[in-house]
């Protein structure tokens, strides 16, 4: 109740908001500038919601319609108008944003490839413990083979999975009929994935701070259009 009573208030707020401005400057004025339109955009999915909530409600449907009020949480962006910093961050990911898509894509590729090779190598061992081989976490299918590598990238328990991997290959807890890895492959298959993995989101890190360093070179701070200004107006007099 507390929740759905923060909602409703905050909705009805940014719905003030946008009627006040429309009001006060005009619809021509107000549709003219990007921030307002994206206001009036989030404020027309609150209102969305709302309807189909209480249609839902009257008319007993029961469907539980899709809330899209969480995307006033994207309103965060507008400090972009007022934070030099938080501009600075969001033109980053701006300028670095296709050799992000590229590293991104090869990661992508590399992790589809490994899943592939771990479904040869680790598919049919049986789960022993949630941390290591578990429903989870297992090289069984492709969808399951993927998140598990998504998972270890991050350096989610992936040393757990590694030692239980070793486990299972060395006593053979695999499903019958199917053959054991030597523990060597399982060794060069994990220690591979978890350099190649790291050195890919260290590139990955070092991009943003490439492009964070160019546009800080690139930015003039106001002692130097003061200083600037300055020279300008001396050599104005000068003339």
């Amino acid at each position: 109740f507390i929740l759905d009573t923060i909602d409703t208030t905050l909705a009805s707020i940014f719905v003030f908001e946008a009627v006040v401005k429309i009001t006060a400057l005009g619809p021509l004025a107000y549709w003219a500038n990007a921030w307002n339109r994206f206001d009036l955009f989030l404020v027309l999915c609150s209102m969305t919601s709302a309807l189909a909530f209480t249609l839902d409600f009257f008319l007993g449907a029961g469907t539980s319609p899709l809330n899209l009020g969480f995307l006033r949480t994207v309103r965060v962006l507008r400090l972009a108008q007022r934070s030099r910093s938080f501009r600075k961050l969001l033109l980053t990911l701006r300028l670095g944003l296709p050799s992000l898509l590229n590293i991104t894509l090869l990661l992508a590729i590399f992790i589809y490839w490994f899943a592939m090779l771990g479904m040869i190598l680790l598919g049919g061992a049986l789960p022993s413990n949630e941390c290591g081989v578990s429903r989870h976490a297992n090289f069984d299918a492709v969808f399951i083979s993927l998140l598990a590598l998504y998972r270890f990238a991050t350096g989610d328990a992936w040393a757990c999975f590694y030692l239980d991997a070793q486990e299972a290959a060395t006593f053979g807890r695999y499903a019958p009929g199917v053959l054991p890895p030597s523990i060597g492959l399982v060794h060069v298959y994990f220690l591979i994935f978890m350099l190649v993995s790291l050195m890919m989101i260290t590139v990955f890190m070092a991009i943003l701070l490439q492009y964070y360093d160019i546009q800080q070179q690139l930015i003039v701070s106001s002692a130097e259009v003061r200083q600037y200004a300055g020279r300008a107006a001396k050599a104005a007099r000068r003339a």
